[in-house]
């Protein structure tokens, strides 16, 4: 997921997914920027309960193939992020008149 999106608003939404089939606890997340409050939602983006936050990070537990959703609002970045570069990718007929030569 990327989230420099996110990181620009300070807030947004994670979700998470255990995948081996094994409970799972004290699993933290963490950001480039500490993470100042969370809380718990669905899939709606409603709110579920709270979430703990320990030293800026995420701290949760995950039952076997459990699926869990978090509101996030993370502290300002103190360094800033490069922007992306747009890259358009050029067509065939684009291609192929790059290899073409002239007479």
């Amino acid at each position: 997921m990327s989230n420099g999106f996110m990181e620009r608003l300070h807030k947004g939404y994670a979700q998470f997914m255990e995948l081996d089939g094994k409970p799972q606890s004290d699993v933290r997340v963490s950001f480039a920027a500490p993470i100042e409050s969370a809380r718990e939602v669905n899939g709606q983006e409603q709110p579920l309960g709270s979430a703990q936050v320990e030293g800026g990070v995420l701290v949760s537990s995950f039952g076997a193939y459990q699926p869990r959703a978090f509101a996030l609002k993370l502290s300002p970045a103190k360094a800033a992020a490069n922007r992306l570069q747009e890259y358009t990718k050029p067509t065939a007929r684009e291609r192929m008149r790059v290899g073409k030569i002239s007479a």
